[in-house]
């Protein structure tokens, strides 16, 4: 056989596996094979710095009802943006999850997660009032940990205080009553060597109970070490785009960001561009050069 032959037969068997395919895999099985290996939301988009979440199983995490889940709960206080509250409360209602918002303007946040965790209830999940689950899906799965005998959070570092060692914080924090009994029914207030939330962790783990930490994937303004495995900060995203936690929620730059962070959550589609531009503003304008006079300067 001619060489021009084998060449025109080449040609024409690559244009029938591009138009029809090769047997026995499918234009869908290719997409699936290069698909996300797990349940989580993959992410797609162009380079413009926004990504849409698409939902993962519906079969398994349901449609957005209240009502099938445990509540969460969280603390706040007058001096809150109302801006803010109202952002988290449309993120929960959107994903179909009852948040119950707990203004107390004579309990500290301390005092408020030791009456939270020592009321009769099956299982207790709290946050703080500028975090919220970026999915149901995520929130499903955090629920699950728990019901395994779990503490669960995201994690944190208390850098101005102790050994700087990783606890579950009370940004976003559960177990179950049954957990926290086995714990020593711990009070998660402060003390010299400890930040709000973190005897919680420390009873579990002296008790052999299981303590899992989200760590952080990014902030959208880096700030303070989270020991030496890595870095949270001014809105930092935990997991793989599972929680937002906002910090330093009383700075106008921030509260912005909430909002649209849980804007984007409503959308279905976190534009991550125009998170970065709350804060780095666009360069100013390039100033125009003057005309030359007698080609001197």
């Amino acid at each position: 056989m001619s060489p021009i032959i084998t060449l025109a037969f080449a040609v024409c068997a690559l244009a029938f596996i591009l138009l029809v395919g090769w047997p026995g895999i499918s234009r869908r099985g290719i997409k699936q094979l290069s698909s996300s290996p797990d349940d989580r939301p993959t992410l797609a988009g162009d380079n413009s710095g926004e990504r849409s979440l698409e939902a993962a199983d519906p079969e398994r995490y349901g449609a957005p009802m209240a009502g099938d889940l445990p509540p969460v709960r969280t603390y706040y206080r007058d001096n809150i943006s109302p801006e803010l509250v109202e952002a988290q409360a449309r993120v929960f209602e959107h994903l179909g999850i009852e948040l119950i918002q707990c203004l107390e303007p004579d309990l500290s946040h301390s005092q408020w997660l030791d009456k939270t965790f020592a009321a009769d209830r099956d299982m207790n999940i709290v946050c703080d009032i500028d975090a919220f689950p970026l999915s149901r899906r995520a929130f499903v799965e955090f629920v699950d940990r728990i019901k395994t005998g779990s503490v669960i959070g995201l994690e944190q570092v208390a850098n101005h205080i102790g050994e700087g060692k990783a606890y579950a914080g009370p940004m976003f924090l559960g177990c179950t009553r049954q957990t926290y009994l086995a714990a020593g029914s711990p009070s998660l207030a402060s003390n010299p060597t400890m930040d709000v939330g973190q005897p919680l962790t420390y009873a579990a783990q002296e008790n052999g109970i299981p303590v899992e930490m989200i760590p952080p994937q990014f902030a959208m303004q880096p700030r303070w070490p989270l020991g030496d495995r890595g870095i949270f900060g001014v809105g930092t995203f935990y997991g793989r785009l599972d929680f937002f936690h906002l910090f330093e929620s009383r700075v106008a730059s921030s509260i912005e960001l909430f909002s649209a962070v849980a804007d984007g959550v409503q959308k279905g589609r976190h534009d991550f561009g125009k998170y970065l531009a709350i804060f780095i503003p666009p360069p100013p304008p390039a100033k125009k050069k003057g005309k030359k006079r007698f080609g001197l300067f």
